[in-house]
Protein backbone atom coordinates (compact mmCIF):
# COMPACT_ATOMS: atom_id res chain seq x y z
CA UNK A 1 0.00 0.00 0.00
CA UNK A 2 1.16 3.48 -0.27
CA UNK A 3 2.58 5.69 2.33
CA UNK A 4 0.57 7.28 4.64
CA UNK A 5 -1.19 9.84 3.94
CA UNK A 6 0.65 13.67 3.79
CA UNK A 7 -1.87 15.96 6.11
CA UNK A 8 -1.27 19.80 5.49
CA UNK A 9 -2.80 22.64 7.86
CA UNK A 10 -4.78 23.78 4.98
CA UNK A 11 -6.60 20.33 5.48
CA UNK A 12 -7.90 21.86 9.02
CA UNK A 13 -8.21 24.97 9.15
CA UNK A 14 -10.39 27.76 7.78
CA UNK A 15 -10.15 31.32 8.31
CA UNK A 16 -12.89 31.55 10.66
CA UNK A 17 -11.58 28.98 13.23
CA UNK A 18 -10.53 30.29 16.16
CA UNK A 19 -8.26 28.69 18.25
CA UNK A 20 -10.50 29.20 21.80
CA UNK A 21 -13.51 28.24 20.01
CA UNK A 22 -15.78 25.28 21.47
CA UNK A 23 -14.71 21.79 20.12
CA UNK A 24 -16.50 20.82 17.29
CA UNK A 25 -17.07 24.35 16.10
CA UNK A 26 -15.41 27.44 14.44
CA UNK A 27 -16.65 30.18 17.27
CA UNK A 28 -18.47 30.72 19.45
CA UNK A 29 -20.61 33.21 18.04
CA UNK A 30 -20.96 30.64 15.53
CA UNK A 31 -22.08 27.55 17.82
CA UNK A 32 -24.62 29.76 19.09
CA UNK A 33 -26.43 31.02 16.01
CA UNK A 34 -25.66 27.15 14.79
CA UNK A 35 -27.61 25.69 17.57
CA UNK A 36 -30.59 28.29 17.36
CA UNK A 37 -30.73 27.91 13.43
CA UNK A 38 -30.81 23.83 13.26
CA UNK A 39 -33.25 23.66 16.14
CA UNK A 40 -35.71 26.29 14.22
CA UNK A 41 -35.12 23.87 11.23
CA UNK A 42 -35.43 20.80 12.86
CA UNK A 43 -38.86 21.48 14.52
CA UNK A 44 -39.82 23.24 11.40
CA UNK A 45 -39.04 20.32 9.39
CA UNK A 46 -41.03 17.87 12.02
CA UNK A 47 -43.65 20.43 11.82
CA UNK A 48 -44.07 20.29 7.99
CA UNK A 49 -43.62 16.30 7.75
CA UNK A 50 -47.03 16.68 10.28
CA UNK A 51 -49.07 19.23 9.12
CA UNK A 52 -48.51 19.61 5.33
CA UNK A 53 -49.88 17.03 3.97
CA UNK A 54 -53.07 17.92 5.37
CA UNK A 55 -53.41 21.56 4.66
CA UNK A 56 -52.66 20.49 1.21
CA UNK A 57 -55.31 18.16 1.21
CA UNK A 58 -57.81 20.33 3.54
CA UNK A 59 -56.85 23.22 0.81
CA UNK A 60 -57.32 21.74 -2.36
CA UNK A 61 -60.51 19.71 -0.90
CA UNK A 62 -62.27 21.77 1.52
CA UNK A 63 -65.12 19.72 1.06
CA UNK A 64 -63.11 17.32 3.44
CA UNK A 65 -63.44 19.61 6.63
CA UNK A 66 -64.77 18.80 10.04
CA UNK A 67 -68.15 19.97 9.35
CA UNK A 68 -68.15 20.18 5.86
CA UNK A 69 -67.51 16.66 4.90
CA UNK A 70 -70.68 14.27 3.99
CA UNK A 71 -69.80 10.44 3.90
CA UNK A 72 -72.30 8.53 1.69
CA UNK A 73 -73.01 4.95 1.79
CA UNK A 74 -74.42 3.28 -1.76
CA UNK A 75 -76.83 0.53 -0.45
CA UNK A 76 -76.78 -1.78 -3.68
CA UNK A 77 -78.32 -4.58 -2.51
CA UNK A 78 -81.46 -2.44 -2.26
CA UNK A 79 -80.90 -1.07 -5.55
CA UNK A 80 -83.75 -1.58 -7.78
CA UNK A 81 -84.53 -0.69 -11.87
CA UNK A 82 -87.53 2.19 -12.08
CA UNK A 83 -87.73 2.12 -16.14
CA UNK A 84 -84.74 2.99 -17.46
CA UNK A 85 -83.12 4.35 -14.52
CA UNK A 86 -81.46 2.67 -11.11
CA UNK A 87 -82.82 3.91 -7.95
CA UNK A 88 -80.38 3.69 -5.49
CA UNK A 89 -80.67 4.47 -1.52
CA UNK A 90 -78.28 6.55 0.02
CA UNK A 91 -77.24 6.64 3.73
CA UNK A 92 -75.57 10.21 4.23
CA UNK A 93 -73.56 10.71 7.55
CA UNK A 94 -72.75 14.29 8.70
CA UNK A 95 -72.17 15.18 12.31
CA UNK A 96 -72.77 11.58 13.28
CA UNK A 97 -76.25 11.82 11.92
CA UNK A 98 -77.46 9.79 9.05
CA UNK A 99 -80.08 10.81 6.66
CA UNK A 100 -81.21 8.70 3.77
CA UNK A 101 -82.02 9.48 0.07
CA UNK A 102 -82.99 8.06 -3.19
CA UNK A 103 -80.19 8.67 -5.90
CA UNK A 104 -82.13 8.44 -9.65
CA UNK A 105 -78.86 7.20 -11.87
CA UNK A 106 -79.92 7.27 -15.42
CA UNK A 107 -78.34 4.20 -17.95
CA UNK A 108 -75.17 6.20 -18.79
CA UNK A 109 -74.08 7.02 -14.96
CA UNK A 110 -75.40 10.16 -14.59
CA UNK A 111 -77.27 11.78 -11.93
CA UNK A 112 -81.13 12.88 -11.64
CA UNK A 113 -80.78 16.44 -12.12
CA UNK A 114 -83.71 17.28 -9.72
CA UNK A 115 -81.36 15.70 -7.43
CA UNK A 116 -81.79 12.93 -4.52
CA UNK A 117 -85.36 12.50 -2.24
CA UNK A 118 -85.07 12.37 1.06
CA UNK A 119 -86.40 9.28 2.56
CA UNK A 120 -86.93 7.90 6.07
CA UNK A 121 -84.16 6.44 7.95
CA UNK A 122 -83.55 2.48 7.50
CA UNK A 123 -84.17 1.49 4.05
CA UNK A 124 -85.39 -2.54 3.68
CA UNK A 125 -86.65 -2.80 0.57
CA UNK A 126 -87.42 -0.99 -2.52
CA UNK A 127 -90.37 -2.49 -4.78
CA UNK A 128 -91.24 -1.30 -7.93
CA UNK A 129 -94.79 -1.54 -8.64
CA UNK A 130 -95.52 -0.35 -12.15
CA UNK A 131 -95.05 3.54 -12.52
CA UNK A 132 -94.27 3.78 -8.44
CA UNK A 133 -91.73 2.89 -6.00
CA UNK A 134 -92.43 2.03 -2.50
CA UNK A 135 -90.07 2.76 0.08
CA UNK A 136 -90.22 0.27 2.63
CA UNK A 137 -88.01 0.88 6.29
CA UNK A 138 -88.21 -0.53 9.89
CA UNK A 139 -90.51 2.06 11.17
CA UNK A 140 -92.33 3.79 8.07
CA UNK A 141 -93.79 2.91 4.54
CA UNK A 142 -93.25 5.68 1.66
CA UNK A 143 -94.58 5.41 -1.71
CA UNK A 144 -93.15 7.83 -4.70
CA UNK A 145 -95.54 8.10 -7.34
CA UNK A 146 -95.80 11.50 -9.73
CA UNK A 147 -92.82 12.18 -8.20
CA UNK A 148 -93.90 12.71 -5.19
CA UNK A 149 -93.69 11.39 -1.76
CA UNK A 150 -95.73 9.80 0.79
CA UNK A 151 -94.70 8.36 3.95
CA UNK A 152 -97.17 6.62 6.80
CA UNK A 153 -95.55 5.27 9.97
CA UNK A 154 -97.64 2.20 11.26
CA UNK A 155 -97.89 0.90 14.23
CA UNK A 156 -96.11 -2.12 13.81
CA UNK A 157 -92.28 -2.12 13.33
CA UNK A 158 -90.76 -4.71 11.28
CA UNK A 159 -87.29 -6.07 11.80
CA UNK A 160 -84.05 -5.85 9.49
CA UNK A 161 -84.56 -8.83 7.87
CA UNK A 162 -88.20 -7.67 6.23
CA UNK A 163 -88.11 -8.13 2.59
CA UNK A 164 -91.05 -6.63 0.50
CA UNK A 165 -92.19 -7.65 -2.80
CA UNK A 166 -95.96 -6.29 -4.34
CA UNK A 167 -98.64 -9.42 -4.99
CA UNK A 168 -102.46 -9.76 -5.72
CA UNK A 169 -101.99 -5.98 -6.22
CA UNK A 170 -100.87 -5.43 -2.77
CA UNK A 171 -97.67 -4.62 -0.94
CA UNK A 172 -96.50 -7.11 1.33
CA UNK A 173 -93.63 -8.19 3.24
CA UNK A 174 -91.68 -11.17 5.16
CA UNK A 175 -90.82 -10.48 7.95
CA UNK A 176 -89.63 -12.34 11.47
CA UNK A 177 -91.97 -12.26 13.88
CA UNK A 178 -91.11 -11.73 17.55
CA UNK A 179 -91.32 -15.56 17.95
CA UNK A 180 -88.21 -16.07 15.91
CA UNK A 181 -90.65 -17.31 12.66
CA UNK A 182 -91.29 -15.61 9.92
CA UNK A 183 -94.75 -14.10 8.65
CA UNK A 184 -96.07 -12.56 5.97
CA UNK A 185 -98.14 -9.21 6.69
CA UNK A 186 -100.56 -7.32 4.31
CA UNK A 187 -100.39 -3.56 3.69
CA UNK A 188 -103.82 -2.45 4.41
CA UNK A 189 -104.60 1.47 4.60
CA UNK A 190 -101.61 2.27 6.41
CA UNK A 191 -101.13 -0.74 8.34
CA UNK A 192 -99.55 -3.74 8.24
CA UNK A 193 -101.57 -6.97 9.13
CA UNK A 194 -101.04 -10.39 9.51
CA UNK A 195 -101.64 -12.35 6.37
CA UNK A 196 -100.44 -16.15 7.64
CA UNK A 197 -96.40 -17.77 9.08
CA UNK A 198 -94.67 -19.16 7.01
CA UNK A 199 -94.53 -22.88 6.42
CA UNK A 200 -91.08 -24.43 5.59
CA UNK A 201 -92.04 -28.23 3.99
CA UNK A 202 -90.96 -31.07 5.73
CA UNK A 203 -87.32 -32.87 5.23
CA UNK A 204 -85.96 -36.22 5.19
CA UNK A 205 -84.74 -37.30 9.00
CA UNK A 206 -81.15 -37.62 8.55
CA UNK A 207 -80.98 -39.43 11.89
CA UNK A 208 -84.64 -41.61 11.71
CA UNK A 209 -84.93 -43.19 7.81
CA UNK A 210 -88.46 -42.80 7.12
CA UNK A 211 -89.52 -40.19 8.89
CA UNK A 212 -89.46 -36.53 8.19
CA UNK A 213 -88.85 -33.46 10.24
CA UNK A 214 -89.79 -29.63 9.59
CA UNK A 215 -87.33 -27.68 7.93
CA UNK A 216 -85.03 -25.40 9.75
CA UNK A 217 -86.39 -21.71 9.60
CA UNK A 218 -84.37 -19.87 7.08
CA UNK A 219 -82.40 -16.74 8.12
CA UNK A 220 -82.31 -13.43 6.36
CA UNK A 221 -79.10 -14.21 4.41
CA UNK A 222 -80.70 -17.46 3.19
CA UNK A 223 -84.09 -16.65 1.94
CA UNK A 224 -84.91 -14.50 -1.14
CA UNK A 225 -88.36 -13.38 -2.45
CA UNK A 226 -88.84 -12.36 -6.13
CA UNK A 227 -92.04 -12.10 -8.83
CA UNK A 228 -92.83 -14.44 -11.97
CA UNK A 229 -95.46 -12.92 -13.54
CA UNK A 230 -98.12 -12.90 -10.61
CA UNK A 231 -96.65 -15.51 -8.11
CA UNK A 232 -94.32 -15.16 -5.81
CA UNK A 233 -91.58 -17.36 -5.78
CA UNK A 234 -89.86 -18.09 -2.42
CA UNK A 235 -86.17 -19.38 -2.96
CA UNK A 236 -83.94 -20.79 -0.32
CA UNK A 237 -80.24 -21.82 0.26
CA UNK A 238 -80.11 -23.77 3.51
CA UNK A 239 -76.11 -24.26 2.41
CA UNK A 240 -76.04 -27.26 1.08
CA UNK A 241 -79.02 -27.01 -1.44
CA UNK A 242 -81.12 -24.94 -3.12
CA UNK A 243 -85.14 -25.03 -2.69
CA UNK A 244 -87.53 -23.09 -4.40
CA UNK A 245 -91.10 -22.83 -4.45
CA UNK A 246 -93.81 -21.17 -6.04
CA UNK A 247 -96.23 -19.40 -4.18
CA UNK A 248 -96.53 -18.55 -0.34
CA UNK A 249 -97.01 -21.59 1.88
CA UNK A 250 -98.72 -20.00 4.68
CA UNK A 251 -100.49 -21.34 7.46
CA UNK A 252 -102.82 -19.81 9.78
CA UNK A 253 -101.27 -22.59 12.57
CA UNK A 254 -98.67 -20.19 15.23
CA UNK A 255 -95.44 -22.21 14.56
CA UNK A 256 -94.44 -20.63 17.96
CA UNK A 257 -97.88 -21.71 19.55
CA UNK A 258 -98.31 -18.09 20.97
CA UNK A 259 -100.98 -15.01 19.70
CA UNK A 260 -99.90 -13.25 16.87
CA UNK A 261 -103.20 -11.07 16.63
CA UNK A 262 -105.83 -11.21 13.77
CA UNK A 263 -104.92 -12.90 10.81
CA UNK A 264 -106.56 -11.28 7.61
CA UNK A 265 -106.88 -12.11 3.93
CA UNK A 266 -104.83 -15.89 4.48
CA UNK A 267 -104.17 -17.74 1.85
CA UNK A 268 -104.10 -21.67 1.71
CA UNK A 269 -101.22 -23.12 2.70
CA UNK A 270 -99.50 -24.84 -0.60
CA UNK A 271 -98.93 -28.54 0.01
CA UNK A 272 -96.87 -28.70 -3.29
CA UNK A 273 -93.10 -30.03 -2.77
CA UNK A 274 -90.45 -27.84 -2.80
CA UNK A 275 -88.05 -28.29 -5.92
CA UNK A 276 -84.52 -28.80 -4.82
CA UNK A 277 -80.97 -28.92 -6.57
CA UNK A 278 -77.84 -29.03 -4.44
CA UNK A 279 -76.08 -25.71 -4.56
CA UNK A 280 -74.23 -25.06 -7.39
CA UNK A 281 -71.65 -22.71 -5.83
CA UNK A 282 -69.40 -22.98 -2.72
CA UNK A 283 -70.32 -21.14 0.38
CA UNK A 284 -71.67 -18.41 -0.89
CA UNK A 285 -71.05 -14.75 0.64
CA UNK A 286 -73.57 -12.85 -1.41
CA UNK A 287 -76.57 -14.21 -4.14
CA UNK A 288 -79.36 -12.34 -5.54
CA UNK A 289 -82.32 -13.91 -7.74
CA UNK A 290 -84.04 -12.50 -10.44
CA UNK A 291 -87.03 -14.26 -12.43
CA UNK A 292 -87.90 -14.07 -16.31
CA UNK A 293 -90.93 -15.83 -17.82
CA UNK A 294 -89.84 -19.43 -16.93
CA UNK A 295 -86.84 -19.48 -15.49
CA UNK A 296 -84.45 -18.02 -12.53
CA UNK A 297 -81.56 -16.22 -12.66
CA UNK A 298 -79.00 -16.26 -9.66
CA UNK A 299 -75.88 -14.48 -9.41
CA UNK A 300 -73.69 -15.77 -6.57
CA UNK A 301 -70.39 -14.82 -5.57
CA UNK A 302 -67.92 -17.80 -4.26
CA UNK A 303 -65.13 -18.29 -1.93
CA UNK A 304 -66.94 -16.79 1.06
CA UNK A 305 -65.10 -14.60 3.83
CA UNK A 306 -65.61 -11.66 2.43
CA UNK A 307 -62.93 -11.43 -0.55
CA UNK A 308 -63.85 -13.00 -3.68
CA UNK A 309 -62.79 -13.91 -6.49
CA UNK A 310 -65.45 -14.86 -9.02
CA UNK A 311 -68.99 -13.59 -9.56
CA UNK A 312 -71.06 -16.29 -11.51
CA UNK A 313 -74.43 -16.44 -13.12
CA UNK A 314 -76.47 -19.35 -13.35
CA UNK A 315 -79.94 -20.03 -14.61
CA UNK A 316 -82.52 -22.44 -13.07
CA UNK A 317 -84.73 -23.75 -15.72
CA UNK A 318 -88.14 -24.97 -15.34
CA UNK A 319 -86.91 -28.88 -16.23
CA UNK A 320 -84.89 -28.29 -12.64
CA UNK A 321 -81.40 -27.85 -13.77
CA UNK A 322 -79.30 -25.39 -12.97
CA UNK A 323 -76.09 -24.10 -15.50
CA UNK A 324 -73.96 -21.52 -15.62
CA UNK A 325 -74.65 -18.81 -18.06
CA UNK A 326 -71.28 -16.18 -17.44
CA UNK A 327 -68.94 -15.36 -14.69
CA UNK A 328 -67.02 -12.09 -13.75
CA UNK A 329 -63.52 -11.82 -12.16
CA UNK A 330 -64.25 -9.74 -9.17
CA UNK A 331 -61.58 -8.66 -6.65
CA UNK A 332 -62.49 -7.59 -3.15
CA UNK A 333 -66.47 -7.79 -3.72
CA UNK A 334 -68.23 -7.02 -0.71
CA UNK A 335 -72.23 -6.78 -2.42
CA UNK A 336 -74.06 -7.52 -5.54
CA UNK A 337 -77.16 -6.94 -6.86
CA UNK A 338 -78.73 -8.55 -10.13
CA UNK A 339 -81.95 -6.66 -11.74
CA UNK A 340 -83.91 -7.04 -14.72
CA UNK A 341 -85.94 -4.72 -16.82
CA UNK A 342 -89.35 -5.02 -18.68
CA UNK A 343 -87.38 -5.75 -22.14
CA UNK A 344 -85.70 -8.85 -20.51
CA UNK A 345 -82.06 -7.36 -19.85
CA UNK A 346 -80.58 -8.40 -16.86
CA UNK A 347 -78.14 -6.27 -14.80
CA UNK A 348 -75.36 -7.53 -12.36
CA UNK A 349 -74.28 -4.69 -10.16
CA UNK A 350 -71.06 -5.16 -7.83
CA UNK A 351 -69.32 -2.86 -5.28
CA UNK A 352 -65.56 -3.92 -4.75
CA UNK A 353 -64.13 -2.37 -2.23
CA UNK A 354 -62.77 1.29 -2.93
CA UNK A 355 -61.36 2.54 -5.26
CA UNK A 356 -63.09 -0.09 -6.99
CA UNK A 357 -66.22 1.34 -5.93
CA UNK A 358 -69.91 0.75 -7.81
CA UNK A 359 -70.36 -0.85 -11.11
CA UNK A 360 -72.96 -2.66 -13.61
CA UNK A 361 -72.55 -5.04 -16.09
CA UNK A 362 -75.27 -6.43 -18.26
CA UNK A 363 -75.39 -9.92 -19.29
CA UNK A 364 -74.94 -9.81 -23.26
CA UNK A 365 -74.92 -12.80 -25.29
CA UNK A 366 -73.62 -14.59 -22.39
CA UNK A 367 -71.09 -12.74 -20.88
CA UNK A 368 -70.61 -9.37 -18.86
CA UNK A 369 -69.97 -6.33 -20.44
CA UNK A 370 -69.22 -3.53 -18.25
CA UNK A 371 -71.41 -0.73 -18.07
CA UNK A 372 -71.43 2.49 -16.16
CA UNK A 373 -69.82 3.23 -12.61
CA UNK A 374 -72.49 4.31 -10.23
CA UNK A 375 -70.24 5.72 -7.64
CA UNK A 376 -68.00 4.71 -4.81
CA UNK A 377 -68.51 3.95 -0.87
CA UNK A 378 -67.44 5.87 1.96
CA UNK A 379 -65.29 9.01 1.61
CA UNK A 380 -64.93 8.27 -2.48
CA UNK A 381 -67.71 10.06 -3.74
CA UNK A 382 -67.20 13.63 -2.04
CA UNK A 383 -63.62 13.84 -2.91
CA UNK A 384 -63.37 13.94 -6.64
CA UNK A 385 -60.90 14.55 -8.83
CA UNK A 386 -58.63 17.24 -6.76
CA UNK A 387 -58.19 14.52 -4.20
CA UNK A 388 -55.80 12.88 -6.67
CA UNK A 389 -53.99 16.16 -7.64
CA UNK A 390 -53.21 16.45 -4.10
CA UNK A 391 -52.09 13.10 -3.46
CA UNK A 392 -49.74 13.76 -6.27
CA UNK A 393 -48.36 17.00 -4.55
CA UNK A 394 -48.61 15.04 -1.12
CA UNK A 395 -46.19 12.62 -2.67
CA UNK A 396 -43.63 15.27 -4.47
CA UNK A 397 -43.99 17.49 -1.42
CA UNK A 398 -42.79 14.07 0.93
CA UNK A 399 -39.42 13.60 -1.14
CA UNK A 400 -38.75 17.90 -1.68
CA UNK A 401 -38.86 18.12 2.56
CA UNK A 402 -35.73 15.63 3.22
CA UNK A 403 -34.05 16.77 0.27
CA UNK A 404 -34.74 20.35 1.35
CA UNK A 405 -33.89 19.26 5.03
CA UNK A 406 -30.72 17.63 4.16
CA UNK A 407 -29.25 20.32 2.03
CA UNK A 408 -29.63 23.13 4.39
CA UNK A 409 -28.20 21.20 7.19
CA UNK A 410 -25.41 20.29 5.04
CA UNK A 411 -25.04 24.00 4.58
CA UNK A 412 -25.12 25.26 8.53
CA UNK A 413 -22.60 22.53 9.05
CA UNK A 414 -20.27 23.44 6.30
CA UNK A 415 -20.19 27.09 7.64
CA UNK A 416 -20.10 26.43 10.97
CA UNK A 417 -18.86 23.30 12.47
CA UNK A 418 -15.54 21.82 12.57
CA UNK A 419 -14.49 18.83 10.96
CA UNK A 420 -11.23 18.13 11.64
CA UNK A 421 -10.78 15.47 14.50
CA UNK A 422 -7.58 14.28 16.01
CA UNK A 423 -6.08 11.35 17.84
CA UNK A 424 -2.49 10.25 19.11
CA UNK A 425 -1.45 13.34 17.12
CA UNK A 426 -2.71 12.15 13.88
CA UNK A 427 -6.21 14.45 12.22
CA UNK A 428 -9.09 13.26 9.84
CA UNK A 429 -11.75 15.27 8.64
CA UNK A 430 -14.80 13.86 8.72
CA UNK A 431 -17.42 13.75 6.18
CA UNK A 432 -19.75 15.90 5.44
CA UNK A 433 -23.32 15.52 5.62
CA UNK A 434 -23.90 16.23 1.73
CA UNK A 435 -21.51 13.38 0.75
CA UNK A 436 -22.83 11.16 3.67
CA UNK A 437 -26.32 11.17 2.12
CA UNK A 438 -25.09 10.37 -1.61
CA UNK A 439 -23.01 7.59 -0.23
CA UNK A 440 -26.62 6.09 1.56
CA UNK A 441 -28.74 7.12 -1.92
CA UNK A 442 -26.32 4.95 -3.71
CA UNK A 443 -26.59 1.86 -1.36
CA UNK A 444 -30.18 2.48 -1.63
CA UNK A 445 -29.98 1.95 -5.01
CA UNK A 446 -27.63 -0.81 -5.23
CA UNK A 447 -30.07 -2.98 -2.75
CA UNK A 448 -33.01 -2.16 -5.52
CA UNK A 449 -31.31 -3.72 -8.23
CA UNK A 450 -31.48 -7.38 -7.11
CA UNK A 451 -35.58 -6.53 -7.43
CA UNK A 452 -35.10 -5.81 -11.09
CA UNK A 453 -34.75 -9.19 -12.42
CA UNK A 454 -37.14 -10.19 -10.03
CA UNK A 455 -40.04 -8.27 -11.74
CA UNK A 456 -38.86 -9.25 -15.32
CA UNK A 457 -39.55 -12.71 -14.14
CA UNK A 458 -42.52 -12.34 -12.27
CA UNK A 459 -43.93 -10.21 -15.82
CA UNK A 460 -42.73 -12.52 -18.16
CA UNK A 461 -43.75 -15.69 -16.65
CA UNK A 462 -47.16 -15.11 -14.64
CA UNK A 463 -50.53 -12.47 -15.49
CA UNK A 464 -49.68 -10.24 -12.15
CA UNK A 465 -53.21 -8.90 -12.49
CA UNK A 466 -54.89 -12.78 -12.10
CA UNK A 467 -52.25 -13.30 -9.93
CA UNK A 468 -53.37 -10.78 -7.21
CA UNK A 469 -57.14 -11.32 -7.84
CA UNK A 470 -56.02 -14.87 -6.79
CA UNK A 471 -53.98 -14.34 -3.87
CA UNK A 472 -57.18 -11.49 -2.56
CA UNK A 473 -59.36 -14.08 -4.06
CA UNK A 474 -58.72 -16.68 -1.09
CA UNK A 475 -57.09 -14.47 1.33
CA UNK A 476 -56.71 -17.01 4.67
CA UNK A 477 -56.01 -19.37 1.59
CA UNK A 478 -53.00 -18.11 0.39
CA UNK A 479 -51.81 -17.01 4.23
CA UNK A 480 -48.69 -19.18 3.42
CA UNK A 481 -47.62 -17.79 0.24
CA UNK A 482 -48.00 -14.12 1.79
CA UNK A 483 -46.07 -14.89 4.37
CA UNK A 484 -43.02 -16.48 2.65
CA UNK A 485 -42.95 -13.30 0.66
CA UNK A 486 -42.82 -11.50 3.13
CA UNK A 487 -40.63 -13.50 5.02
CA UNK A 488 -38.75 -13.38 1.76
CA UNK A 489 -38.24 -9.57 1.61
CA UNK A 490 -37.39 -9.24 5.09
CA UNK A 491 -34.83 -11.86 4.85
CA UNK A 492 -33.50 -9.77 1.89
CA UNK A 493 -33.20 -6.75 3.56
CA UNK A 494 -31.40 -8.11 6.34
CA UNK A 495 -29.04 -9.95 4.78
CA UNK A 496 -28.61 -6.26 2.70
CA UNK A 497 -27.70 -5.05 5.99
CA UNK A 498 -25.37 -7.36 7.44
CA UNK A 499 -23.40 -7.61 4.10
CA UNK A 500 -23.04 -3.93 4.34
CA UNK A 501 -22.01 -4.03 7.84
CA UNK A 502 -19.74 -7.00 7.26
CA UNK A 503 -18.00 -4.11 4.24
CA UNK A 504 -17.75 -1.61 6.68
CA UNK A 505 -16.10 -3.97 9.13
CA UNK A 506 -13.33 -5.22 6.76
CA UNK A 507 -12.48 -2.65 4.58
CA UNK A 508 -14.18 0.42 6.19
CA UNK A 509 -16.69 1.43 3.32
CA UNK A 510 -19.52 0.13 1.38
CA UNK A 511 -20.02 1.01 -2.21
CA UNK A 512 -21.89 4.27 -1.80
CA UNK A 513 -19.30 5.34 0.32
CA UNK A 514 -16.41 4.26 -1.99
CA UNK A 515 -17.45 6.11 -4.68
CA UNK A 516 -18.01 9.16 -2.54
CA UNK A 517 -14.13 8.56 -0.86
CA UNK A 518 -15.84 7.74 2.49
CA UNK A 519 -14.41 5.62 5.21
CA UNK A 520 -15.88 4.54 8.37
CA UNK A 521 -13.17 4.05 11.44
CA UNK A 522 -13.22 3.62 15.04
CA UNK A 523 -12.36 6.82 16.58
CA UNK A 524 -8.74 5.47 17.59
CA UNK A 525 -8.86 4.78 13.73
CA UNK A 526 -9.07 1.29 14.32
CA UNK A 527 -11.25 -1.01 12.24
CA UNK A 528 -14.28 -1.21 13.32
CA UNK A 529 -14.62 -5.37 12.90
CA UNK A 530 -17.38 -7.02 11.47
CA UNK A 531 -19.33 -6.98 14.67
CA UNK A 532 -19.47 -3.10 15.07
CA UNK A 533 -20.22 -3.17 11.29
CA UNK A 534 -23.41 -4.79 11.47
CA UNK A 535 -24.53 -3.37 14.61
CA UNK A 536 -23.62 0.07 13.23
CA UNK A 537 -25.92 -0.69 10.03
CA UNK A 538 -28.80 -2.53 11.69
CA UNK A 539 -29.47 0.62 13.77
CA UNK A 540 -30.14 2.78 10.64
CA UNK A 541 -34.01 1.33 11.09
CA UNK A 542 -33.89 3.83 14.11
CA UNK A 543 -31.96 6.39 12.54
CA UNK A 544 -34.00 7.05 9.67
CA UNK A 545 -36.86 7.62 12.20
CA UNK A 546 -38.95 10.81 10.77
CA UNK A 547 -37.70 10.71 7.48
CA UNK A 548 -33.93 10.99 8.93
CA UNK A 549 -34.47 13.65 11.23
CA UNK A 550 -33.36 11.67 14.23
CA UNK A 551 -30.22 10.54 12.52
CA UNK A 552 -29.74 13.73 10.84
CA UNK A 553 -29.39 15.47 14.32
CA UNK A 554 -27.55 13.33 16.19
CA UNK A 555 -24.78 13.94 13.52
CA UNK A 556 -25.49 17.51 13.56
CA UNK A 557 -24.99 18.12 17.20
CA UNK A 558 -22.37 15.48 18.26
CA UNK A 559 -19.04 16.82 18.11
CA UNK A 560 -17.70 13.98 15.80
CA UNK A 561 -20.70 14.00 13.43
CA UNK A 562 -22.09 10.81 14.70
CA UNK A 563 -25.33 9.13 14.65
CA UNK A 564 -26.87 6.27 16.83
CA UNK A 565 -25.37 3.43 14.78
CA UNK A 566 -21.89 5.04 15.14
CA UNK A 567 -22.29 5.58 18.90
CA UNK A 568 -22.94 1.90 19.52
CA UNK A 569 -20.03 0.76 17.08
CA UNK A 570 -17.72 3.78 18.44
CA UNK A 571 -17.40 4.53 14.83
CA UNK A 572 -16.88 7.55 12.91
CA UNK A 573 -17.18 8.44 9.25
CA UNK A 574 -13.94 10.24 7.20
CA UNK A 575 -12.71 11.37 4.11
CA UNK A 576 -10.85 8.54 2.56
CA UNK A 577 -8.10 10.55 1.36
CA UNK A 578 -7.34 11.77 5.15
CA UNK A 579 -7.20 8.02 7.01
CA UNK A 580 -3.35 7.38 8.03
CA UNK A 581 -3.80 4.06 5.59
CA UNK A 582 -0.40 2.52 7.22
CA UNK A 583 -1.82 1.85 9.94
CA UNK A 584 -5.08 0.84 9.46
CA UNK A 585 -4.13 -2.00 7.22
CA UNK A 586 -1.20 -3.32 9.53
CA UNK A 587 -4.11 -3.54 12.09
CA UNK A 588 -6.34 -5.09 9.55
CA UNK A 589 -3.89 -7.58 8.68
CA UNK A 590 -2.84 -8.05 12.75
CA UNK A 591 -6.80 -8.10 13.06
Amino acid sequence: MDSPVSLSEEDFTSDLYDDNSPEGYLSEAGKRRYITLVATIAVAYFLLQMFLPQVIMYAMNPQLLPGRMKVETLQLDRTVRYGDQFVVPVMQLAFATPSYALRFVDEDGTWEKAGDVPIPADVQSLVVDGTSIWIVSTGSVSHWVDEKLTTIYPSMTLTPSARAFVSDGRLRVLDVGPNGYWRCLNYVNGQWVMAGWLRMPDSASPNFPGTTIPMVMPRADQLRVVMQGDIPVLVYSDGEDLWRIDGLPLTDQDPGLSTAGPISALLPANQSVWSKYPLAWNSPLAWQVVADDSDLLIAAASRGGGINQQVALYRWTAEGTVEVVATLPSVFLEKLQLLSSESADVTLLVDTFPPGGMRSFQLVGGAFQEGIALGNNLLFPVLGENFWRSYLIIMGVSLVLPLTFLVLMHSLMIAQRQRRYAFAHQEVRLASLGRRAVARTLDGLLFSIPYIPVWVWLLQNYDLEKLFQQLTADLLGSLKIILIAVAAVFAYALCYMILMGVLQGIWGCTPGKWVCGLRVIRSNFRPIGILRGIARELLMVVDTQLNYLVGVLLIAFLVKCQRLGDLVADSIVVDAATVPRQKLESETVAS
